[in-house]
């Protein structure tokens, strides 16, 4: 039996594209969104939205190999890595000057004035050196004054009047240093497009967002919008939207999160729509690629796993969580003696869609899971999970026979079974697919090594 708790991930060089690790078969959709980007004018900013665990960064980065394969200039920057920094200017901008395509860097020329703005626009930023004059001058900060305004002496009035004309003539030079750096940044933008790849945009992904601390990822939106938003550059937010809409509602008590965040893109891309885009759904394609190392066996007609595959999709779960339901899968099938018994597992068809739908059960509703586990499911609550009305040929003979053991297992399912079905009644028979149902949730919940 081999039992893997975390698939590997794939490992993808900068320029290897789709190439070497198409699991979702996506080089199509990514061909076409990167067609989409080489014809953009300007500045933009395109956010590649989906919750933590569907596919978004595995995505990105073989999108980001296939646009430097064609001539951009690609930043690859993961926000979470930083996100222990105060402010975001410093790691944009020192990946900013690493960008490269498939021939190199793109900014070696332009590398020292670009230093030079971005010096000046650091001394210039108000917060900072506002606040340093004052501690220089009094010995106080801003934020010491303020509880003390009125016990002010006249000397420190007159020297909070003279703080307040420079930060004014701060506040002019920021701005400023601001448009310079801007400039400088669109002209050498501009320069580094014009070689033999053409007018391709410089591409900056960045990644991770919706995982940092909420004052690091609103910072790093704000910093792109007013320092890194020129022409020639096209922003990749792959994160989630929801999760950032959270953390503006928290940070700025604001009631309309999205409407704030609307004016940081231009954009939205659905991760889970991308991947659907070809002929077989892109969840059973990862079913099948998290079952190959292990000795489950995947077969499309088998009811295991036609159960999966269809309760995956009507619970709409992300990559990660299907990644925990084979886990689940495979401790079950570890615990019935590995690849020794499967087929006595196959002969037992109940057992396995009794375990089918716990593996996925216990990832979606653990409080369904602890009543099965306690011989206390009802039938409704069962099928509403289950859900069994929106799998394809629901009326079908394979709906029978899988729903059926749901019917015989659970605490009123013997009421809901049909006459047809009583053909032959055994009382022992509906009391052994309860037990049984108990039996496979201890069974999934064993650690094995």
């Amino acid at each position: 039996m081999k039992l893997l708790l975390a698939p590997t991930p794939p490992v993808i060089g900068d320029t290897d594209g789709f190439e070497t690790s198409d699991i979702f078969q996506a080089k199509p959709v990514g061909e076409r969104l990167a067609n989409v980007v080489g014809e953009i004018a300007g500045h933009a900013v395109i956010v590649l939205d989906g919750p933590w665990g569907s596919g978004k960064s595995v995505f990105a980065k073989q999108w980001a190999g296939l646009l430097r394969q064609r001539g951009h200039a690609v930043v690859y920057f993961d926000a979470f890595e930083h996100d222990h920094l105060d402010d975001a200017f410093f790691p944009l901008f020192g990946h900013l000057l690493q960008a490269s395509d498939s021939a190199g860097s793109r900014f070696e020329s332009s590398r020292a004035s670009l230093i030079k703005r971005a010096t000046s626009v650091v001394k210039a930023m108000p917060r900072i050196a506002g606040d340093m004059a004052l501690r220089a001058r009094i010995g106080m900060s801003l934020a010491d004054l303020r509880p003390h305004v009125d016990d002010v002496t006249d000397a420190e009035a007159d020297d909070i009047e003279t703080l307040i004309e420079e930060s004014l003539q701060q506040a002019a030079a920021q701005v400023e240093c601001v448009n310079r750096f801007r400039e400088a940044l669109a002209a050498a933008v501009s320069e580094a497009r014009d070689g033999e790849q053409g007018k391709a945009p410089l591409v900056f992904v960045i990644d991770e967002l919706d995982r940092c601390r909420p004052s690091y990822a609103l910072n790093v939106l704000e910093r792109i919008k007013h320092l890194f938003a020129v022409d020639g550059i096209c922003f990749v937010l792959v994160t989630h939207l929801e999760g950032l809409a959270d953390m503006v509602r928290r940070a700025y008590g604001l009631k309309e999160a999205d409407r704030y965040l609307d004016k940081f893109f231009q954009l939205r891309l659905d991760i889970r729509r991308l991947l659907s885009q070809t002929q077989e759904p892109h969840h059973t394609r990862y079913l099948q690629h998290l079952a190959a190392p292990t000795d489950i066996p995947w077969d499309g007609n088998q009811f295991a796993t036609v159960t999966i595959n269809y309760l995956v999709q009507v619970h709409e779960l992300t990559l990660r969580t299907q990644e925990r339901v084979m886990l689940n899968l495979a401790l079950f099938y570890g615990a019935n003696g590995g690849p020794n018994r499967l087929r006595a597992l196959h002969d037992d068809g109940g057992s396995l869609v009794l375990a089918a739908g716990l593996c996925v059960m216990r990832n979606v509703a653990p409080e369904l899971y602890r009543d099965a586990a306690r011989e206390r499911l009802g039938y409704e609550n069962a099928m509403a999970f289950l859900k069994p009305e929106q799998w394809p040929g629901a009326q079908g003979y394979g709906y029978r026979r899988l729903t059926w053991p749901w019917k015989a297992a659970t605490v009123d399912g013997e009421e809901h079974v049909t006459e047809e079905e009583r053909a032959e009644p055994d009382s022992s028979e509906f009391a052994y697919w309860r037990r049984r149902l108990a039996e496979i949730c201890a069974e999934i919940d064993q650690l094995w090594q």
